[in-house]
């Protein structure tokens, strides 16, 4: 049985983020046991990203926020690496991802929905042009206490020349310090 590689890729990364969600479900419990401690303002992040604005790659990305209270106004910037097979070619390519969120807060000082708009540009190995795409960003985020970062964000990206949708999303795991 023949299975097209993208779609296999989306069911692992809907499990994945089943997972993370759940995951983040049983730790917000655990933060609530946390003794009741002034909350520290993290501004600043560092995280591995799947998919997402790499599409079929991974990239390490800082993240600025501006704002001395929680959620607010953050940048990002990033490097990443990815993949891309079919049955007659296979190609890695490098991606350079920038992006620009507003949080807002929710239930908690650690629960945010991110809404933003990213640019990536990647750049195959085996020569050709660059690609080049902006795509709007809605996501929740995840910034505990003792400074884990986890984000989850749907990222629709629209190849313009190509006319052609492609509904996307990424998972992030990290820090912020």
């Amino acid at each position: 049985m023949n299975h097209h590689p993208k779609l296999t890729i989306m069911k692992q990364i809907f499990i994945l983020i089943t997972l993370l969600i759940s995951t983040h479900f049983q730790s917000h419990c655990q933060d609530s046991l946390i003794l009741k401690t002034p909350y520290k303002i993290r501004q600043n992040a560092f995280y591995v990203e799947l998919a997402g604005e790499t599409l079929f790659g991974l990239s390490m990305n800082y993240e600025r926020f501006f704002s001395k209270k929680p959620g607010g106004l953050s940048a990002r910037v990033g490097l990443g690496l990815g993949f891309v097979s079919d049955l007659e070619t296979s190609e890695s390519y490098f991606a350079i991802p920038l992006g620009l969120s507003y949080n807002l807060g929710f239930g908690s000082k650690t629960d945010f929905l991110e809404l933003g708009a990213n640019y990536s540009a990647i750049k195959g190995n085996e020569g050709g042009g660059t690609l080049q795409f902006l795509n709007p960003v809605v996501g929740w985020r995840h910034i505990s206490p003792n400074g884990f970062h986890m984000r989850v964000t749907l990222m629709p990206v629209l190849f313009v020349e190509e006319s052609y949708l492609l509904p996307w999303a990424g998972v992030s795991l990290g820090f912020s310090f």
